[in-house]
C-alpha cells in the first residue's frame, strides 16, 4: 500500500509526497523485519529496492543530487543484479559531474554480468573523452 502511494505520487510529479510514502515504507519495513510479521500496509514482496530506486528519483527531480547518489548507492546494494539501478547511478554521477563515478557505475555493471549494449556503449563513449 505505502509503495503504491509513493508510486502514484512520483507518477504525478508530486515528489515531496512520494518521499514520504516511500519513508513509512521503510520504517514500515523495518518493524516488520524487527517483530517478525506483515504490518499489513506493506506488499507480500519486498519493494525495498525499487523504493530506494524510487527515492533516488525523487531527490533527483528536486535536485537534491547528493541525496538521490546515496539513494541509489542503497538500491544497488539491495539489488546489484539490476542494470538500470547501475544506469540510473551512472547518470546522476554525470549530473553531479563525477566522471570516475560514471565509468566506476559501469563498470559495476559489468562486474555483475548485468550490463547490455547500452552500458558498453557508454563506456565506450566515456573511454573515448578521456582519451
Amino acid at each position: 500500500m505505502l509503495f503504491i502511494l509513493g508510486w502514484t505520487h512520483t507518477r504525478k510529479g508530486q515528489y515531496e509526497r512520494a518521499l514520504l510514502y516511500f519513508q513509512q515504507y521503510l520504517e514500515a519495513r523495518k518493524r516488520q523485519e524487527k517483530n517478525g510479521f506483515n504490518l499489513l500496509i506493506l506488499d507480500f514482496w519486498d519493494a525495498t529496492s525499487l523504493v530506494y530506486n524510487y527515492l533516488s528519483l525523487c531527490y533527483k527531480s528536486l535536485n537534491l543530487l547528493n541525496e538521490a547518489l546515496g539513494m541509489q548507492r542503497k538500491a544497488i546494494t539491495q539489488q546489484p543484479y539490476n542494470a538500470v539501478y547501475w544506469k540510473s547511478m551512472a547518470m546522476l554521477s554525470e549530473l553531479n559531474h563525477n566522471r570516475l563515478g560514471v565509468q566506476q557505475s559501469l563498470f559495476g555493471a559489468v562486474d555483475f554480468g548485468v550490463a547490455d549494449a547500452e552500458i558498453f556503449e557508454n563506456l565506450s563513449l566515456l573511454q573515448n573523452r578521456m582519451a
